[in-house]
């Protein structure tokens, strides 16, 4: 008969579990203790998918096979969810939605990160993830592309150009059912901070976010966002653009692929990345150019005012 642990908790011995780790856990009966001990090869030592199908793999009497529900569930939809099905419904019959996408490499970013993560720990006390950049090279983008920094009133047959930058940055909020929320803080003002203060603010409002402990207007005013779909791995999608807003920005995992630099295979670090269009007001060019342009600060971060 199968058997199922008792519930992961979302952190414990300070570690975090994402949803997607304690559902595979409970349903193979793998207890806390258990994943403990296993080595994450995530973030920050973070225990990944992966991970615990390997453990399960070599686990001495193989994998505890899940139990099956003995009926279909029905389930409320709570309120986040429901606000999130409204507003991404609203903005599909909105947005005239195209969607462009191109690679970048991101091999001097990753040796950087390597190199800077430890000391930018200990003088500012933060972690130095990849969100950062992709957040700073957006802000850069925005401020060469004023058209994308923008709002559309077609009835009023206006455009707004926003003076100020001010990106979302989407966050996943994990919920004790193994689903997840999704809420969008924003860092405002990005393309005049500096690297330093872009992670505190990012590692700050992803966390209280997860928490639900934003204020109000964290969410609020936005000029464009960024969501990350390579924390679980994906290679990239096709984003919904988060109303009034005109683009979007998808990136995908950081993987080592085979590339060709002057007629010879390499490995590099590569990252997909699509942007998601209004074509109500951003057409192909303009939004082709500002996908390129993004990729060339990624790609040339070293010219950027880093702290």
């Amino acid at each position: 008969m199968a058997t199922v642990a008792a519930k992961v908790p979302r952190t414990a011995n300070g570690r975090f579990y994402s949803p997607l780790v304690r559902s595979i856990a409970e349903a193979h009966g793998v207890s806390e203790p258990e994943l403990a001990a296993i080595a994450g090869s995530g973030a920050q030592g973070r225990v990944t998918k992966d991970d615990v199908l390997a453990y399960l793999a070599k686990r001495p009497g193989g994998a505890v096979a899940p139990a099956r529900p003995a009926a279909d569930q029905i389930v409320p939809m709570d309120r986040m969810r429901g606000l999130i099905a409204q507003h991404m419904v609203h903005s599909i019959h909105t947005s005239a939605h195209v969607f462009i996408m191109t690679e970048a490499d991101m091999t001097g970013i990753v040796e950087f990160r390597e190199r800077a993560k430890g000391p930018f720990e200990e003088r500012t006390g933060e972690k130095l993830t990849f969100t950062p950049f992709f957040l700073k090279a957006s802000a850069l983008a925005l401020r060469d592309f004023p058209y994308v920094n923008a709002q559309v009133n077609p009835e009023a047959a206006q455009i707004t150009l926003k003076a100020d930058v001010n990106v979302g940055m989407a966050v996943a909020v994990p919920h004790a059912d193994g689903t997840y929320g999704l809420i969008v803080p924003v860092i405002r003002n990005a393309d005049s901070l500096p690297l330093t203060e872009i992670a505190r603010q990012a590692n700050d409002l992803a966390r209280r976010g997860r928490e639900g402990k934003l204020k109000p207007d964290e969410p609020q005013g936005g000029t464009f966002t960024v969501t990350n779909m390579g924390v679980f791995g994906s290679y990239g999608g096709l984003p919904i653009i988060n109303q009034p807003q005109v683009a979007i920005l998808g990136v995908g995992a950081i993987e080592k692929r085979p590339a060709v630099i002057d007629d010879r295979i390499v490995i590099r670090h590569k990252v997909f990345l699509s942007v998601g269009i209004d074509h109500r007001l951003v057409d192909g060019a303009l939004g082709g150019q500002f996908l390129e342009r993004i990729r060339h600060y990624l790609e040339k971060f070293e010219t950027w005012i880093l702290f």
